[in-house]
């Protein structure tokens, strides 16, 4: 019999796209600690509001948004993820991922499943977010309009998803046009915090002019925000390499070497900066006006005693400073990047037609170029890049070549079928041959898993919420397990296991000899959690007397329960979603009767 919840669906209409406005508002005064986006009191210096903020989002299927409160189940339901296949060359495929599903499905579902979370929560190096810019344009392969309330709350949960698969050590890069940059800039302040800003890039994304327009925009942005702070970020960050030209004409055994002036700004120097050097010529020379020499007399004299100083003019002109090659560390990233540096959208295109000839290409693909330089700065070989709009598969084309591991999600299975899954084959086989694969000198191997976002464990009728149909057996367990933050592995009887907890999931009635049959199966000082789709009465009186501290719960009505929990737990600590309570389980006892034994003693199949 089926047994309504109080759980049911919202009836919540679907998003008014008519609707479009937001507003600044500043709510008292405060210091952020980076990364965490609260002021004084728990209350954002600076906050910005929009309609529906308090609810959240829904994807469909239909690639439409739902607003639903923040106890609708479906907010806390944890999807799983189905292996699809695995695309393999010489090494393993299981670090990189390629998710096929909603970015926030898909997040979610790996900071909340044991076997990802363990593997990629506070793991991510660099995350690269390039989402819908939401020009109001309807491009061949996507419809790029949001209603402005939806587009703010797709990013900010997105944002606070990544932020729990970020490294401490970690970066963002949200890259956005003039449609939206400077609210993507708010939510950045509010998720991680304005101390965590880092810089503004501008990249230049075309060369040629448009003259439809008032102006022809050329550029986009991509903000930087580190958790950790400019300042620390900068001492893990990867500088530009420094191409400029070294020699060695005076056969200097340090190696080659290159001259740089030695003065400096005045506005800070002391008096020890001011004062007149002779050249081995003979010639006499200040510093320049508003300028200083860069060391003192004393530190000068040093320099000269050890070869570091080169007399231009065969002897009569100002000293400069040897700086040798093995000294130098690299350069730090300028804030303006030219298509003649890291590519434009043009380029990107025709690599992505080299690629697929005959299709029609995206029509603002980035250029593999643009991203070796962002996957250079911000990660190592090895490290994790994540990318949750992936489209044709950029991202994680150039962290393969670069030898990092990655995690890409793209919500159409039409990109991923057409463009994503065939151009990261052809990576993984050496075929490609298009952006930095030359440089590179990128001959294919390793690989990676294909995964879908499973559909939701439940349906809604006329009687509440209840499960779906698929939901039965192996997969109920499976879902069962992921709802109770289980780790998922089958063992006999056993679905999982926590600590000295073993998870039963029994799809079917649960009484007394059943109770009796799964209490014959523990260790020592095991507990019970069996959860199952009919309870039998004195099935719970059952289990405490066998069993004491152990738990038997109803699905799905105790697992929408606990979602409940979870969200009013959430609301308490000021959380922006449910919080993860595992505290629910059963809890240790004095155990009154170790093992049954009336009837009903004979052990379960395995």
């Amino acid at each position: 019999m089926k047994k309504k919840t109080n759980n049911s669906q919202n009836a919540l209409p679907l998003v008014d796209a008519a609707w479009a406005s937001s507003r600044f508002s500043r709510n008292g005064r405060g210091v952020r600690r980076a990364g965490s986006g609260i002021g004084v009191a728990g209350i954002p210096p600076v906050e910005l509001h929009w309609k529906n903020k308090s609810l959240r989002l829904i994807a469909g299927d239909d690639d439409r948004y739902e607003w639903v409160e923040p106890s609708d189940y479906r907010v806390s339901e944890v999807r799983l993820l189905h292996k699809q296949s695995s695309i393999e060359a010489r090494d393993s495929a299981e670090e990189n991922l390629l998710i096929r599903g909603d970015a926030l499905q898909a997040l979610s579902s790996l900071t909340r499943l044991d076997s990802y979370r363990s593997r990629y929560a506070g793991q991510v190096k660099v995350c690269y977010i390039d989402p819908p810019f939401n020009t109001g344009e309807k491009f061949a392969h996507y419809h790029d309009a949001l209603d402005d309330s939806v587009w703010l709350s797709m990013m900010r949960e997105t944002l606070i998803e990544v932020r729990g698969l970020l490294a401490p050590e970690g970066s963002v890069w949200v890259h956005l046009d003039d449609s939206e940059q400077h609210h993507g800039r708010c939510l950045l302040d509010e998720v991680f915090g304005p101390e965590a800003f880092v810089a503004t890039i501008i990249w230049q994304k075309r060369t040629s002019r448009d003259n439809r327009k008032a102006f022809s925009s050329m550029h986009d942005y991509i903000h930087v925000y580190a958790p950790m702070g400019p300042i620390s970020w900068k001492q893990l960050r990867n500088a530009l390499p420094d191409d400029g030209a070294f020699s060695n004409p005076d056969d200097d055994p340090r190696g080659p070497w290159r001259s740089v002036p030695l003065t400096a700004q005045d506005g800070h120097a002391t008096t020890a900066q001011f004062y007149s050097i002779k050249s081995p010529a003979g010639v006499v020379h200040d510093p320049p006006p508003g300028r200083c020499w860069t060391y003192s007399k004393e530190r000068f004299q040093g320099l000269v005693a050890e070869g570091r100083v080169y007399w231009p003019k065969n002897g009569s002109g100002k000293p400069r400073l040897k700086r040798f090659k093995t000294e130098v560390k690299g350069l730090a990233p300028f804030t303006i990047w030219t298509a003649e540096e890291v590519g434009d959208n043009s380029i990107a295109k025709k690599d992505i037609l080299q690629l697929f000839p005959g299709q029609v290409a995206f029509d603002t693909p980035k250029p593999e170029l643009l991203m070796e330089r962002i996957l250079h700065i911000a990660s190592d070989p090895g490290e994790l890049v994540l990318d949750c709009f992936v489209g044709s598969g950029t991202t994680a084309a150039v962290a393969h070549k670069m030898k990092r591991r990655w995690i890409a999600v793209e919500q159409s299975a039409d990109t991923i079928a057409r463009f994503t899954l065939p151009r990261l084959k052809a990576v993984v086989e050496g075929t490609d041959g298009i952006g930095i694969t030359p440089t590179m000198n990128w001959e294919g191997g390793g690989g990676f898993t294909l995964l879908d976002v499973a559909p939701s464990m439940f349906r809604v009728d006329s009687s509440g919420v209840q499960l779906s149909e698929w939901a039965t057996g192996g997969l109920l367990a499976e879902a069962t397990a992921a709802q109770l933050r289980y780790e998922y592995k089958p063992s006999g009887v056993f679905s999982g296991k926590r600590n000295a907890t073993r998870l039963v999931v029994v799809d079917g009635l649960v009484n007394e000899d059943v109770i009796r049959a799964l209490v014959n199966e523990l260790s020592n000082d095991e507990l019970l959690d069996v959860a199952a789709t009919q309870i039998a009465e004195g099935a719970r009186d059952a289990l405490e007397n066998f069993s004491p501290g152990s738990r038997l719960s109803k699905i799905p009505d105790d697992i929408l329960r606990s979602y409940d929990r979870a969200t009013r737990l959430g609301e308490l600590l000021g959380s922006s979603g449910p919080v993860v309570v595992t505290s629910g389980g059963p809890k240790r006892s004095p155990r009154r009767n170790a093992r049954p034994t009336s009837k009903g003693t004979s052990k379960l199949s395995r």
